[in-house]
Order: structure tokens, then C-alpha cells, then sequence
């Protein structure tokens, strides 16, 4: 037969619960046609308590265990001795990466640079030409020739010998330069004096000035300005020179 649910569903009777509501069935007959039918209240439904849960033997046996490790772990560190603890870095102390060395190399000889043989000849140096000795040159020193001075000699009257010896060991001559006059060289005066010290004398081949008539020369006495500057001065202003002549009692110049 058929019977009506809580929900107001009919089912079957061999229907245990409602297909809609899940209630048990209130086994109510279903109303004949034009009746009302009053939905049976099921009992008010109550969850069940839940259980308390309970381990496993074998999971309360290992948290027991890795309590006991933690604690034992836990009192080795605070009771370890101090030669194994592992003492702070100072401040001055940074911790240095290793590095292994590296094994030493000799460094590998450099090639020897052979030198190209030169196809040209050797260049010889050319010798730096003299200069050739100017007759207007101061004459080289007496003492250092392998020659004798000579010194001019001859009847007619000449210039005093001296046993001094000057301008690098000239016999000195005693003469009197009657007429001022000036070197050729340097420009320097020489004035007139009876005592005038003259070293040697050379034909330097040009005229000198002339101071009286019928004077003519080409022969020079080395000797010096009032001021001591040695230079070329003309014969024709000492009183005992000739004309084209040398002086006698003066010595030859080196050359």
C-alpha cells in the first residue's frame, strides 16, 4: 500500500525512506480521493555524539620516542665540554676561503733575437779636417817646439837681448816704440815707450802703417798693448826696424 512521507512525497510501502526528504516513512495510508491528509512529524532528529578519538599503539610508541631523543639531544649540547664548542670569530678575525696553491712553473725562455748581418759596409768615420794654421795666428809656445828659436841677427843697429823669457819661453827683446799705435787683431792701443818687451816677429805679408817717409814693411812684432792684451803691432813704429826688414835682436815666431 501506499503511504505519504513528511515531505508530502507517496511512496511505497516497501520504501524504506522518502527519495526527497530521507525521512522514514510515516507509513500514513495515502488519503482517499477528495480527503486531507495530515503529514505525520517524525521524532526530531539528534546527531550522534561524536567518539573520542584515539591513536594508534604504534604512533603514541614513536612520539614517545622522538620526545626522548629531543631531550637527550637538548642536555648534550648544554653539557658538552668547551674544547668541542666552537669559539666565536673575533673582530679581527675573517673566515678565508681556501686556496689551493698553484704549483709552480719556470717561465719559458724567451727566443734569442739572432742579429741580421748587415749587407752594407762599415761606414768609417771621416777624420775632422784641421784647420791649417793662419799666418795672423798667435804663435804656438817656444818651449813646447823641437826647433831652436831662432833669433835675427846681423850689423846694423837692433833691439836689446834680455835673459828673460816670455809668451811661453821667447827670448825677450828690449825695444823703443817711438810712435803710438794699435794691434791688429784686437784694436788695442800700445803707446810710445823706450822700454818695450817684444817675444817674436813674423812677415805677416801686409803692409804696415806708415809713420815717417820712405817707411815700408810687412814684418809684425808680437807684443803687448798698454793695457797687457798680446797682438800683432807693425814694425815701422819701433825706432830700430828697416824697411821690408826684420828687427835684429828678435826672435823668429813658430808657426
Amino acid at each position: 500500500m501506499a503511504v505519504v512521507c513528511v515531505c508530502g512525497q507517496v511512496a511505497e510501502d516497501r520504501d524504506i525512506e522518502c527519495s526527497l526528504c530521507g525521512r522514514d516513512l510515516g507509513r500514513v495510508p495515502p488519503p482517499p480521493d477528495g480527503a486531507s491528509v495530515r503529514a505525520v512529524q517524525p521524532p526530531s532528529y539528534r546527531p550522534p555524539s561524536p567518539e573520542p578519538v584515539r591513536g594508534s599503539p604504534v604512533a603514541m610508541l614513536a612520539g614517545a620516542i622522538l620526545v626522548v631523543l629531543l631531550a637527550v639531544g637538548v642536555a648534550y649540547l648544554l653539557t658538552r665540554p668547551d674544547d668541542l664548542a666552537v669559539p666565536p670569530a673575533g673582530p679581527s678575525e675573517q673566515a678565508t676561503e681556501f686556496v689551493e696553491p698553484t704549483p709552480f712553473q719556470p717561465p719559458e725562455p724567451s727566443p734569442t733575437i739572432q742579429p741580421t748581418q748587415s749587407t752594407q759596409p762599415p761606414v768609417t768615420p771621416s777624420p775632422t779636417p784641421t784647420r791649417k794654421r793662419s799666418v795672423l795666428d798667435p804663435p804656438v809656445r817656444a818651449d813646447e817646439q823641437p826647433d831652436p828659436t831662432d833669433v835675427v841677427s846681423g850689423s846694423t843697429e837692433g833691439c836689446t837681448s834680455s835673459s828673460k823669457t816670455v809668451y811661453g819661453g821667447y827670448p825677450a827683446a828690449i825695444c823703443y816704440m817711438w810712435h803710438a799705435t794699435e794691434g791688429r787683431l784686437t784694436g788695442e792701443p800700445a803707446k810710445k815707450t823706450k822700454n818695450k818687451v817684444v817675444a817674436c816677429q813674423r812677415d805677416l805679408r801686409e803692409k804696415n802703417p806708415t809713420y815717417a817717409k820712405r817707411q815700408a814693411n810687412t814684418w809684425w812684432v808680437w807684443t803687448t798693448s798698454t793695457d797687457g792684451t798680446w797682438d800683432w803691432f807693425p814694425e815701422t813704429a819701433i825706432a830700430q826696424g828697416e824697411s821690408n826688414e826684420p828687427i835684429n835682436g828678435i826672435a823668429l815666431c813658430h808657426s
